[in-house]
């Protein structure tokens, strides 16, 4: 073959491998598309969905610009071109299939949970995940071996022209198209969710932006004096001249809510279900279309008061848990806390066990995780003052005859439960003589995790977290009969909520959508208190108050001392005291802010009288985010 021949066969696999690289970019658009919620009329498919993968589509162009550019070269530097298209190609695919199980691209959120990665990984998605990338390599090797086509050279050039052009076309496309067009993609954008972004970016930032898993720190911002204002209208209390400006002088400023049914010689015991991952649309309390769903949870609700329109600040379980108990929105997420804890245990926190502490009890957390497991969450929880942390190896070595777990890395909600028992059966044949505080936190609810074999199905079984809920009901049963026949029934306060609502999987969304549902990873979560001690209501409505209220709330329901802290959060119980009172925040990451009102939560695109509020709260955050990171949230007590 001559110099010239060689020439000519190389151009045509440059050619060859934009063109695949086109199609397999246009075919992922589509399959975007036909996730999108939106009615598309025959026009606005050629329009629309050009103007929605703009960003994707500039992506794409410049991935193939460069392609015709390096395929030119030698051998290693084609190579490398493969590779980096094979990654390119890569990251379309998962962030695609991350919208189409989540409505969202892989978030900041999603990144930190990475340990809970072989919850994705079933058998059935490794097999897809397998054929796939199957077909992205051999499909490109059959066409450059089958349909090689010759080209001249200045075709190169008319494609890297034509590429240009389109790229600059998408890309400057809010001054190109006229207004009615664009509202239409707005109106889209909003009706799903999305922002203006290409795959590519969207990871990018996830994991490099400022304040991102990998990321920089957030610039510590000044607040102006009208946003000072309107932190204070939301309930937040701040001495910006103070070294440690979130430390203020009382929890609440009224006197506790209820009445005592008589008067109490000895303090009451506390128990503190943190449910794991649990939407209070999945209790038929709540108005949950399933009437058999969670029967036991009902029944208990049936003795209780059960709190309406209260919403998880946060998430997912590391912030979800540091952030109630110590009324904060945290900065640090899963893997932060896994890898870096020798250093973030060095931060001090002020906490409901700080609380619990100078009340005189004793404060326990029963933790269904398995030690061995690479999750930090025990060591989380022993660094927000703890006296006593039980993992799940400790609770069945000493209740359960050292059974294995039923999950890989925790125990199942069944054994949890009935460790438990077994536990509070232990302390009630003991005179201790302190109260105590016991939380617990089960991890059978979690997304995408199967039932255990000793799990309960729910109806035909076909739904996997409508099988995980049903099982947590019957174990929370075991619980709740043993409770009732117990001494703890006339002297113990039970709360049940959770360390944040389900996760928006596919499979949930699909068995509880319907007309007002938001598949977002903030939702209502249950809020229901058994008290024996005190005249309750069968309801109260926390007004779109947010899981940042928790532990004030708890604070100054059981009237205990009012005394410094740096909480955050104030009392749901006198709430309608803020300007911004049925307003509810919620945020956990780069871009992750919502705001809640009317059962209405907004993210991503907000309704113009709450523009202003959104940039005063942003600002907030990166100021609460700073002082994190600096060690400034809470002085030790010692000052």
């Amino acid at each position: 073959m001559s110099i010239k021949e060689i020439a000519t066969a190389r151009m045509s696999k440059e050619l060859v491998f934009t063109s695949y690289l086109l199609f397999v970019s246009l075919l992922f658009v589509v399959l975007f598309s036909v996730q999108l919620k939106y009615d598309f009329t025959f026009s606005d498919v050629f329009v629309l969905l050009p103007l929605l993968f703009s960003v994707h589509i500039v992506e794409t162009t410049v991935a193939a610009t460069l392609g015709l550019f390096l395929l030119r070269h030698h051998i290693i530097i084609r190579i490398i071109y493969y590779l980096l298209l094979s990654l390119y190609i890569v990251v379309v695919f998962v962030q695609y299939y991350s919208f189409y199980y989540g409505k969202e691209y892989v978030s900041q959120v999603a990144i930190e949970n990475m340990d809970h990665i072989d919850l994705f990984f079933t058998p059935g998605r490794i097999a897809i995940v397998a054929c796939v990338g199957l077909i992205l390599v051999v499909l490109p090797v059959c066409i450059e071996y089958f349909f090689v086509l010759k080209k001249k050279k200045s075709s190169s050039f008319v494609v890297i022209s034509v590429l240009c052009c389109l790229s600059i076309v998408t890309g400057c496309s809010q001054y190109i198209y006229p207004d009615s067009v664009l509202q239409k993609r707005d109106e889209c954008f909003k009706s799903n969710s999305l922002e203006y972004i290409g795959p590519v970016t969207a990871l990018y930032e996830a994991l490099f932006v400022r304040g991102s898993v990998l990321g920089e720190d957030y610039e510590y911002m000044q607040l102006s004096m009208k946003q000072a204002v309107d932190v204070e209208r939301f309930g937040f209390t701040m001495n910006a001249r103070a070294e440690f400006p979130f430390i203020k002088e009382q929890v609440y400023t009224s006197p506790p809510p209820f009445e005592l049914k008589e008067e109490i010689t000895t303090k009451p015991n506390v128990i503190i279900f943190f449910t794991e991952g649990f939407s209070a649309r999945s209790m038929r309390s709540y108005g949950s279309k399933y009437e058999d769903l969670t029967p036991n949870i009902d029944n208990f609700v049936k003795s209780s008061m059960l709190v309406n329109n209260y919403y998880n600040h946060t998430a997912a379980t590391y912030r979800g848990l540091h952030g109630q108990l110590c009324s904060i929105y945290p900065e640090f997420g899963g893997v932060a806390w896994m890898k870096y804890f020798d250093s973030l245990s060095e931060r001090d926190y002020y906490c409901l066990t700080d609380v619990f502490e100078q009340e005189g009890y004793e404060t326990v957390f029963l933790d269904s995780h398995h030690k061995e497991h690479i999750s930090r969450v025990d060591e989380l929880i022993s660094n927000l003052g703890f006296d006593t942390v039980l993992t799940g190896d400790v609770l069945s070595d000493k209740y359960l005859g050292g059974q294995g777990p039923f999950i890989k890395n925790a125990y199942s909600d069944k054994q949890f439960m009935k460790s438990l028992v077994a536990y509070l059966k232990e302390r009630e044949t003991e005179a201790s003589g302190k109260p105590v505080m016991v939380s617990l936190y089960n991890f059978g609810t979690h997304a995408m995790l199967p039932m255990t074999e000793d799990g309960k199905k729910y109806r035909d079984g076909t739904n996997e977290p409508l099988n995980t809920i049903h099982s947590y009901d019957a174990a929370f049963g075991i619980f709740w009969e043993y409770f009732q026949a117990s001494s703890y029934a006339e002297n113990t306060i039970v709360v049940l909520t959770a360390d944040h609502c389900h996760y928006p999987e596919k499979p949930f969304v699909d068995a509880f959508e319907e007309p007002g549902y938001q598949p977002y990873f903030v939702d209502r979560i249950p809020l229901v208190i058994y008290d024996p001690t005190r005249k309750l209501p069968e309801t109260y409505e926390a007004d779109y108050s947010t899981s940042i209220d928790f532990s004030p709330s708890l604070t100054h329901y059981l009237g205990m001392e009012n005394s410094r802290n740096s909480f955050l959060g104030s009392s749901i119980f006198e709430k309608g005291e803020n300007e911004y009172s049925g307003l509810g925040t919620a945020y956990f990451g780069s871009k992750q802010y919502y705001f809640i009102d009317n059962g209405t939560v907004h993210r991503l695109h907000f309704p113009e009288q709450h523009e202003e509020k959104l940039r005063s709260f942003r600002r907030f955050m990166s100021i609460v985010k700073r002082l994190e990171l600096k060690n400034k949230i809470w002085d030790g007590g010692d000052k």
